[in-house]
């Protein structure tokens, strides 16, 4: 039955399966997953507007579908029980930030995303970022804001960035969780999130605590590949929900 639903809807079955999840709360939450509509915006987008970045995709960054919402760890023991270990096996890495605890018990905000294709853990020289972003407080005052010329910031509009950075070079991973303060200062805010990149798949579990619960809760999923430059020539994206001027989806998966 779970190959089945591994066969039908990707590594995110797997992924679930082995962070508790029933067969029956799979298919539920996957029945939740909502396509990547571009709305008219190119498959691969750079921050800057109007750049044809389409050579430098792959399907590795195209999000096909995505998921906001919210479980709770007695749904999803694994992630309580050592069933997702931090670090690289075989074709998944579980991506831990630096200091990391256990995720503790309650609320979890799960934001996942389906890939056109498998992320490659090895053989390449890029660097492939995937990352969960909010709007945690209803304060517009600590949001993010683009700066010119880069109107098409994939962060823009947030204020805590769950952020995770592959160096396939080296097989090195981080998990980066990031506060964005009224004068857009930016730090590093401690956690014990969790990334698990896993073939077609990049799924973020966050403790519901970290981003102000889950009332009002906004957010955005991204994927980005670069060589290291992060220039139009050598870099592409995409995102949830068509450009990134468009508004953010909350946790029932309606705009907010």
């Amino acid at each position: 039955m779970l190959d089945d639903l591994v066969t039908e809807h990707g590594s995110i079955a797997q992924i679930l399966f082995d962070a508790g999840a029933t067969l029956g709360q799979i298919d539920s939450i996957v029945a939740r997953f909502a396509p990547d509509d571009d709305a008219g915006v190119p498959q691969f987008i750079y921050s800057m507007e109007g750049h044809d970045v389409t050579g430098n995709g792959e399907p590795g960054i195209d999000i096909a579908d995505w998921y906001l919402g919210e479980l709770d760890t007695t749904l999803l023991p694994g992630l309580i029980d050592g069933a997702l270990p931090c670090g690289l096996t075989g074709t998944r890495v579980v991506v831990c930030p630096e200091g990391r605890s256990d995720v503790p018990e309650g609320p979890v905000v799960v934001a996942a995303m389906r890939l056109a294709g498998p992320v490659p853990l090895s053989g390449s020289d890029r660097q492939y970022i995937y990352s969960a972003v909010f709007e945690t407080d209803g304060d517009p005052t600590n949001d993010w804001m683009p700066q010119d010329p880069y109107g098409w910031d994939y962060f823009q509009g947030t204020d805590r960035w769950f952020e995770g950075f592959g160096m396939l070079s080296s097989q090195q991973w981080e998990l980066d969780v990031v506060a964005v303060s009224s004068t857009q200062q930016q730090s590093i805010a401690p956690s014990d999130a969790v990334l698990v990149v896993d073939g077609d798949a990049a799924a973020f579990f966050i403790p519901a605590g970290e981003v102000g619960g889950t009332d009002g809760l906004c957010g955005r999923l991204t994927a980005f590949v670069t060589d290291g430059s992060y220039s139009p020539e050598a870099s592409a994206g995409d995102i949830s929900g068509g450009a990134p001027t468009a508004p953010l989806w909350n946790l029932e998966g309606a705009e907010c």
